[in-house]
Order: structure tokens, then sequence, then C-alpha cells
């Protein structure tokens, strides 16, 4: 990449030791160099150095990084998102996320430490490479898998796109730039930060919006219409009159059923599209496309459009009565087991009552045995009322 005077010079070593070898880029909020950490065996790592555009510049003569007065608090917001960024992505070992390792600040700004991936962009890699159906399933497994990482700590990426994917030499989807993630713990939040034309769901357009794992599904969506037809996705408003985006997913070169679970990921209304993840896997389950599960035989008759829909609907609905059911026991049940067990209280404290009042002593059983030592008691007791007095030596009664 050409000199540029906001970069950091080659062979500047961040830190004292994250030698810089080169510079990969460049994007609204900062600039990526690929180093060599001189303490860990030139172990070759990538560093992302947070460094707004257009209101970030250099001091004369100096790395030292200053903003525009103007732009500060939003300097300081970025890299707030960023820290979080690397608390979130620092937790996750998931091979299809980008494993960040830590951050430090140095320059008045922050940098952030992550792995360097031996590959390249998904934006670059389709300008060689064709995609069909089984290399778009492929791809949309991979990302789901690295998503729900993400879901599962109730954070969306927020801008999937194919600059925003690596691959590897070995075919493995990694996500990347997580700056721009957001929490949707609230059913509400204000909306901040960089959406891409195309790929963002139209409730990011938006300053106040309910967002979900439904955003990032969409934006999927429209990753996969990219890959396979290499036209970039439509501009929000261009979906006003959604008649020519439908369309052109009537002509996506995949399978009838592929194409509709697309055409649902990439609804302009987030209550139409897939709620979560497991809802888009259980669609391609459902529908047997091609290639995503092994044990499940493919459908050799081709499916009506409408009928696509209606299934997938159906085993959504069925999906969510499951989870309903499954989350606690009748109350009648609950009833009943609990009556059992004040039951069983109420017996045990019986028995421990009696076992204290009842003393070993005072229980007699009337055996045979019982009955002779009772009637020699009887008589020796009566000879004592009658012998006034008795030989001590030989117990003879003396009248």
């Amino acid at each position: 990449m050409a000199e540029n005077s906001q970069y950091l010079p080659i062979g500047h070593k961040i830190s004292g030791h994250y030698e810089i070898i080169e510079v990969l880029g460049q994007g609204g909020f900062g600039i990526v160099y690929k180093v060599k950490n001189r303490h860990q065996l030139d172990e070759i790592l990538i560093i992302k150095e947070l460094f707004l555009k257009k209101d970030s510049f250099r001091v004369r003569g100096k790395t030292t990084v200053a903003t525009n007065p103007g732009m500060k608090h939003i300097f300081e917001k970025i890299r707030g998102d960023i820290e979080k960024e690397v608390e979130i992505l620092s937790s996750i070992n998931n091979k299809n996320i980008v494993q960040e390792y830590g951050q430090f600040e140095e320059n008045q700004t922050i940098y952030s430490i992550m792995e360097y991936i031996e590959g390249m962009d998904l934006a670059k890699y389709i300008e060689k490479h064709t995609f069909d159906e089984d290399k778009a399933i492929d791809l949309l497994k991979q990302l789901i898998h690295g998503l729900k990482e993400i879901h599962l700590r109730n954070i969306i990426h927020r801008d999937i796109k194919p600059s925003n994917i690596m691959r590897t030499k070995d075919g493995v989807y990694k996500l990347i730039d997580f700056t721009n993630n957001k929490s949707y713990m609230d059913s509400e939040i204000t909306i901040t930060g960089i959406t891409s034309q195309g790929y963002s769901s139209p409730e990011l357009w938006r300053k106040k919006a309910k967002v979900g794992a439904f955003s990032d599904i969409y934006s999927m969506g429209m990753t996969l219409i990219k890959v396979l037809t290499l036209e970039d996705p439509p501009e929000m408003a261009d979906r006003f009159d959604d008649a020519t985006f439908q369309k052109s997913i009537d002509e996506l070169p995949v399978s009838s059923n592929f194409r509709e679970i697309i055409r649902k990921m990439t609804n302009r209304k987030s209550d139409n599209r897939f709620e979560d993840l497991e809802e888009v896997e259980d669609a391609l389950k459902v529908l047997n496309v091609k290639g995503y599960e092994e044990n499940i035989p493919l459908k050799t008759e081709l499916i009506d459009s409408n009928d696509v829909v209606s299934i997938l609907d159906s085993s959504i609905k069925e999906k969510k009565k499951v989870k309903k059911k499954s989350i606690r026991p009748p109350p009648h049940r609950n009833i009943k087991i609990l009556m059992v067990f004040i039951g069983v209280i109420f017996m045990l404290g019986g028995i421990i009552f009696l076992v204290k009042i009842i003393k070993p002593s005072e229980i007699h059983i009337a055996t045979e045995e019982n009955l002779q030592d009772d009637t020699a008691l009887k008589k020796e007791a009566k000879e004592k009322e009658e012998c006034s007095q008795r030989d001590y030596d030989t117990g003879v009664c003396k009248k």
C-alpha cells in the first residue's frame, strides 16, 4: 500500500516490540497494520489503530494521534466500543470468529491486537472465484457457527458484508471487524455507527429501532445474494417498491428451497424474517436443502414457492409451541407433587413424636415367658405381705 502521512512508517515498533511490516488498509475508524512480535519469535499479528479517517491526524513530527475538537466525543465513543469488542472477542474461541488477544494505549489512542489470518476477504475472493449453491450453503453454515457465539452474549455484529468476512487458504470463513457491534438486551436501542448500503437491515437505518439476531440474518442473506450474483444488493431506497428485488430472488441460480430461505432472510419487515439462527438451521433441515445435512435424503420433486413459505412458517410456529410447552410442567401436576410432599412430612413428624413420648421401658410385650415372670412376682409380693419377720441369712419366714 502506498505511503500515507496518516500511517505509522514501515519498521516503526508499536509499544517497543510490534514492528510494522505492512499497512493492510484504512477504514473510517482505523488503520490496520501487519506486524512482527519481536518478543515472540517474530510471530505475525494484526494491530488495529483507532484513527478517524476524516477527523484524526498526526502531530507534526510525531506518532501521536490528535482529533478535531468537534469530533472528540465520537472518538471516545468508538474507543469505548473497541474496548468492549476486545473484551467480548478475547473470551471467545471459535474458528469462525477472529481471535482477539488484547489491547493497549499509546500515542493518545488505542491499539487492539488480533490473529493474522492468512487468506483474503470475501469481497476480493469472489472477484476470482464463483459461488454455486453448495459453496453458498457452506458459507452460511460457517457464519451461523460463528454468530451463535456472539448472539449468545446478546450482541449483534451489525455490519456483516463480504469485506468483513475473511477466507483462509483452508476454506474457513472468519467474521472480523466487530467495532460496530451493539447489545440488543433492550427491545429498542439508539442506533449509532456506520451502516453499509445494501447490507444493513432496514431497522438499522432508523434512529431508534428494535434490533436483534434477525438484523444480522438480513445481512447474511444479502451477502449470499452478492456471492451468488456478483451484483451489489439494492440500496434501502430501492426497496420501497420491492418487485424488482423479488424478481432477482426468483432468478438466483439455486434450488427453489434455498431461494425461499434467502427470500425470508432478506424480508424488509423484521417480523417476517427468521427470528434467530436456530430457525435458519431448522429451515435448511426441514426443506432438505442440498448439502446441509448428510443424513437427510434430498427431495427429488420441486416444491412450489408458496408451499415452501408455508412449510417454513409452520415449522417455526411448531418449534415455538414446543419451546413454550417445555418451559414448566402443568399447574395441576405441581399441586399433586406438593400435596404428596406435605403428606410425607406429616407422617415422618408423627413417627418422630411417638418415638419421643413412649419410653422403651414402658413397652410390655405379652409373651408366655413374661406371663410366668408376672406370676412369680405376684407370689413373692404376697409372701412379703404375710411374713412380718424373715431370717436374713436363710430368707425363711419367722412367724
